[in-house]
């Protein structure tokens, strides 16, 4: 085959500083670059799975104690208050897996008397996920 019959021969090929690029390189397909993508996708869905087991288990230890909660004033959804040890970006989260369990109802009244604005409530957590107010 002639070089005029080889669309692959070097003449045709894209040259960039001195370098001849490859089909990948030319609006082909980029295998290497594919595989990393993938390999990144499986690290990010391994520290999520990780991230949700976490959350899991912070729920389910809250199961039995009580909780002081109160209505957002921006979001008007329940917040609770945030256990520090989980983080201490602020007094109230959304999640109640970063909520502070306290294991006495008299515990938990006398914190949520603590607080002078947004009347904040006393609950219970009663199975994964479910909480009562008192």
């Amino acid at each position: 085959m002639n070089r005029l019959n080889n669309p692959r021969s070097n003449s045709d090929i894209n040259q960039k500083g001195g370098m001849a690029m490859g089909w990948a390189l030319d609006g082909g397909e980029d295998i290497g670059g594919q595989m990393a993508d993938y390999e990144h996708w499986l690290e990010m869905q391994f520290e999520l799975s990780g991230i949700k087991e976490d959350r899991k288990r912070r729920v389910k230890e809250l199961s039995g104690k009580y909780i002081v909660a109160t209505k957002g004033k921006s979001s008007g959804k329940t917040v609770f208050y945030q256990d520090k040890d989980i983080s201490s970006k602020g007094y109230w989260t959304q999640y109640l897996s970063n909520a502070l369990g306290f294991s006495s109802l008299k515990d938990a009244k006398l914190h949520a008397s603590g607080f002078k604005y947004g009347n904040p409530k006393v609950a219970i957590v009663t199975s994964e996920g479910i909480y009562q107010w008192i």
